[in-house]
């Protein structure tokens, strides 16, 4: 009771709704109080912010105006016909002359434009030779020293935009100076064009604007305290003119230099003692009303939850939460929990019900008087045989989809009897109506390796156990009618005291030997001579059928092996003669051919065809290829072909192919470190990135990118400091 009183009077629910009402009421008193707060405010801040961005447009329209100079001065170095012949001349003299002549088209580059204080250079690639500048002819070390502050700068930039390309560049701030390095390819002839600027001829903002240069590489000049890192935010905005947090930003691209200028100035910074005389004061003074007002509005909307709540209380009396939707929820999930467990129960008792039923049913147990099997109705019972399909998960999706499409047909009833087998019990007209309804079913299938033992129409659910055995007894037959759909009695005389005995058991544990060269197998195929010696005497018809079956496992071994083998007796010969007296023994030396000659031919085939195997993975590796596909280049089944690819390699199909695809992959990571992870995983073959990232982190236990940086970028690093 202490417990409960509690609850009464401090819900958790309860304290929520003081402070929904109360924050509620706070902000929407807020909202006012800023309005007016924001007006004021907003006036000040965009009187700033209109001189702050004239400054700043005035500043870029120069910086524009001295783009289009510079840009313009490039452009005439690069089509200069002097720079032409300089860089194609052959002989000393053709050096000095041009050289002098491109120093003054230089000069008269760099002083034609009054309103820019630049400095162009060009140089060549050669060692030996000097770089040109308006002002005579220098030394490579002494251009780098001025230059780059270095005298072995130049010749490392030369060679590192060299292996980029032709049209790679170069941006860096030296002091107060920004240089731009370019490398240009005319006619097979490589040279680098120079340019120096101080950094105030594109930078003149006022003092409180900061500035960052970028190029392709990133942020290489700036001002001010702002982080490189934010400067890389603002190049990433789409907007020449953007807002971020607490700046706002401009942005200007000087095409001919790939260069990308930001720059940007802090907004104007709120004042306390305007937020306290136009906010802070007033919002204080109307929170004081609204936390009585809340009060009283909470206890009256309350009320009714209250006396809900503490009655589902009552029903978990040892329930002592204080949240009441928790509560509430409790008691909600209880009572549907028993709803679903009951309607579950029900669900699953009625079906192993029915199921039972239809067991019962093909065993001659009659069901009850609400069964809905008819007294006066023709049923015929189908037994589908799946011993055509070895995959189990084959054989599990074709009796969910008999399962599933039985379901709609109220005149059909589904019971799964055996592993490699279903039963169906029709309500039918005729035998050929259980054949039409049959082939409806099987229409869409995916499945077609299915042969199915139908019965004759039988009269009233107590003889459906007599059809049942009916198609028992048909599907004894099934391996001398392969290539038939439907079994019916009317194709096989069924004789029940005229039978043998080869199960499917036996004749695979034989098949499986002769393939794998067991001698032991002919011990196997005695013992089923001798188990069968009454039953193949006592009726011709059973001798023939017996005779038929051998054969067809013998025509199943030389099927797998793809390939001409000689025997004593033709098949064919053997076929035709079943009542000789001698065919058992001349089969037993027929299998015994088959292992003399796979014994004799096993290992030199197998490595010719390992090597095919290896050869063709080694050629198709980049593409989608699959065990089938090298199973057709050597002509064999699936299954032989990848035991003799474990047996020869020493590891399976699937585990070989990847670690060539990524041994591949890694040759292309350390041939080119920038190469991007989706276009290699398609040359090595994987179907998507995902893929290669898992299996490559698997084998190399780390992930691509981990690996590159670990082993192909330190090792090109160190290949240009050399």
């Amino acid at each position: 009771m202490k417990s409960k009183a509690k609850f009464q009077r401090y819900g958790k629910y309860q304290r929520k709704m003081y402070l929904m009402n109360l924050m509620l009421s706070l902000i929407l008193m807020s909202i006012l109080v800023a309005v007016i707060f924001g007006l004021i405010f907003q006036m000040s801040a965009k009187d700033y912010q209109l001189v702050m961005d004239g400054s700043v447009e005035k500043t870029l329209g120069n910086v524009s105006l001295k783009g289009e100079i510079i840009a313009e001065a490039l452009r005439n170095i690069r089509k200069s016909e002097l720079k032409t012949r300089f860089i194609n001349a052959e002989s000393r003299g053709e050096h000095h002359l041009y050289s002098y002549l491109l120093k003054e088209e230089l000069t008269k580059v760099s002083s034609r434009y009054l309103n820019a204080d630049f400095v162009l250079s060009v140089a060549l690639p050669d060692p030996e030779s000097s770089v040109i500048n308006p002002y005579g002819t220098m030394f490579k070390k002494d251009f780098s020293k001025e230059f780059f502050g270095e005298e072995q700068v130049l010749t490392e930039k030369m060679k590192e935009l060299t292996a980029q390309g032709a049209g790679a560049d170069f941006s860096f701030q030296s002091k107060d100076e920004l240089h731009y390095m370019r490398y240009e390819k005319e006619a097979d002839k490589d040279y680098f064009i120079f340019l120096s600027l101080p950094a105030g001829e594109l930078t003149g903002f006022p003092s409180k604007v900061n500035w960052g240069m970028a190029d392709a590489n990133g942020i290489f000049a700036k001002s001010g305290d702002i982080p490189a890192q934010q400067f890389e935010q603002f190049l990433n905005q789409p907007d020449r003119v953007f807002e971020q947090k607490n700046y706002r930003a401009f942005t200007y691209y000087i095409k001919e230099l790939n260069w990308n200028l930001v720059a940007v100035y802090e907004k104007q910074k709120l004042n306390i003692g305007i937020l306290w005389l136009y906010f802070l004061l007033p919002f204080i003074s109307l929170s004081l009303l609204i936390v009585v007002i809340s009060y009283w509005i909470t206890r009256s909307l309350y009320r009714p939850i209250r006396e809900l709540v503490l009655e589902t209380k009552s029903l978990l009396p040892d329930e002592n939460e204080e949240d009441e939707f928790r509560v509430l929820k409790k008691g909600a999930a209880q009572a549907y929990k028993l709803s679903q467990d009951l309607q579950e129960t029900r669900s699953e008792k009625e079906m192993l019900l029915r199921n039972k039923q239809i067991r019962d049913l093909l065993f001659g147990i009659l069901p009850g008087e609400t069964s809905e099997f008819k007294a006066d109705c023709l049923y015929s019972v189908t037994v589908f045989s799946l011993h055509n399909i070895v995959s189990e998960e084959k054989r599990y999706l074709l009796k969910q989809y008999l399962q599933e499409k039985l379901e709609n047909y109220n005149q059909a009833q589904y019971v799964n009897t055996e592993d490699i087998s279903c039963t169906m019990i029709l309500e039918t007209e005729s035998l050929d109506h259980t054949k039409r309804f049959i082939n409806e079913i099987l229409e869409d299938s995916p499945i077609d390796e299915v042969q199915m033992a139908v019965s004759d129409p039988v009269f009233g659910p107590e003889a459906i156990k007599t059809a049942y055995l009916q198609c028992s007894l048909i599907l004894e037959y099934k391996y001398l009618y392969r290539q038939q759909r439907f079994l019916t009695a009317d194709l096989i005389k069924v004789k029940a005291d005229e039978n043998y005995s080869y199960p499917l058991s036996s004749e695979n544990n034989l098949i499986q030997m002769v393939l794998t060269g067991q001698m032991e197998c002919l011990k196997i195929y005695d013992q089923i001579i001798t188990q069968n010696e009454k039953a193949v005497g006592a009726a011709p018809q059973v001798r023939h059928r017996f005779v038929l079956m051998l054969l067809g496992t013998i025509h199943r071994v030389l099927r797998e092996f793809h390939m001409e083998i000689p025997m004593s007796y033709a098949l064919n010969d053997l076929e035709e003669n079943w009542q000789d007296e001698q065919i058992f023994t001349k089969l037993r030396q027929d299998l015994t051919d088959i292992l003399t000659f796979v014994a004799s031919k096993e290992q030199t085939e197998d490595d010719n065809l390992a090597r095919v195997m290896l050869e063709y993975i080694e050629k198709h590796y980049h593409e989608d290829i699959m065990l089938v596909d090298l199973a057709e280049e050597i002509n064999a089944s699936e299954k032989y072909c990848s035991t003799l690819f474990k047996q020869a390699v020493g590891e399976n199909f699937k585990t070989y192919l990847n670690a060539l695809r990524i041994d591949k992959a890694k040759e292309i990571f350390h041939r080119n470190p920038q190469a991007k992870i989706g276009e290699v995983a398609e040359q090595v073959g994987f179907n998507s990135a995902n893929t290669f990232i898992r299996v490559f982190s698997k084998q190399m236990g780390l992930t691509p990118k981990a690996y590159v940086e670990a082993y192909c970028k330190a090792g090109t690093q160190e290949e240009h400091m050399l």
